[in-house]
């Protein structure tokens, strides 16, 4: 008898549960910008650019919701922005990079929201879990050149004990947010999350310089994009000397991306999902 009322008890809270989940489809528009060895102390305002996406969501009760997402964003970093004394600017170095995003999140509101309830306002934090795409690349003598396969720090070199970095990574999506319900079908948000990630190369950037005469009899190219001072100073490379093993990045710290923008949303269910009143009647949709 225990166990059959122990039974009936969880099929029942199951069915609230069921009952009281609705889902979101929407898209999202804003603005990217990252951290890393070409944007070290802060994000330029220059370099903010265009990202876009699609998401679904579930909301599985007043505090939690689950995000299925897809974002599209463009990252960008100059030396040139940076301060002649920090002897980043003579560096030099430049990129820009698409990134594609693929991410699974939890959402916690910290005031219950339900549009049924009329709870139509909640401010959330998000984490979650994410896979990327970049491909970083950089302009030079009027064609932009993709950097991965050059090897600018020496991966394509023979006996490098580097090797080349997937251009496919992982991050932890993690930020904060605040939605709206504009009437029982819509919603608008404002998101604004940062993105760790676990590779320092999303710039291109990130240990030391490789021996660039070496690197120069294998690619011309490669050995220009890799040590781009002599381009700073207008001067040959000889004048200047090969700067093998000096520093050309900091591979203590990994790099960071990051997405702010507004979210629209549509309302998605059965008029059993949203049984609590009748003024819901309008919104019943067909699956």
């Amino acid at each position: 008898m225990k166990k059959l009322m122990a039974v009936s008890i969880f099929l029942i809270v199951g069915a609230n549960v069921l009952k009281a989940q609705y889902y979101e489809i929407g898209g999202f528009a804003g603005m990217s910008n990252y951290f890393g060895d070409l944007q070290a102390t802060h994000m330029e305002p220059s370099e903010y650019n265009l990202a876009y996406g699609l998401f679904g969501r579930i909301n599985l009760n007043r505090h939690f919701s689950g995000k299925v997402s897809f974002t599209r964003g463009q990252i960008s970093g100059t030396d040139y922005n940076s301060d002649t004394p920090s002897g980043r600017r003579q560096r030099n170095l430049s990129f820009q990079s698409k990134i594609y995003e693929l991410a699974v999140t939890g959402e916690f509101n910290f005031i219950p929201y339900d549009i049924r309830d009329n709870k139509i306002a909640a401010f959330y934090v998000f984490g979650g879990v994410a896979v990327f795409h970049f491909n970083p690349t950089a302009d030079y003598e009027g064609e932009r050149h993709y950097l991965q396969p050059l090897g600018t720090e020496g991966q394509q070199m023979d006996g490098s004990d580097k090797k080349p970095y997937s251009l496919f990574q992982l991050a932890i999506p993690m930020g904060v947010g605040t939605k709206f319900n504009l009437n029982h079908r819509s919603n608008v948000g404002i998101e604004v999350g940062f993105r760790k990630t676990f590779t320092d190369y999303i710039d291109d950037v990130s240990s030391v310089y490789p021996d660039i005469d070496a690197l120069d009899e294998i690619d011309p190219v490669a050995a220009a994009l890799s040590y781009r001072s002599p381009e700073y100073y207008e001067v040959n490379q000889k004048a200047l000397g090969n700067p093998e093993g000096r520093g050309r990045g900091n591979p203590a710290k990994m790099d960071w991306y990051f997405f702010m923008g507004a979210t629209l949303s549509v309302n998605l269910g059965s008029y059993s999902d949203m049984e609590y009143t009748n003024r819901f009647k309008y919104f019943i949709m067909s699956f």
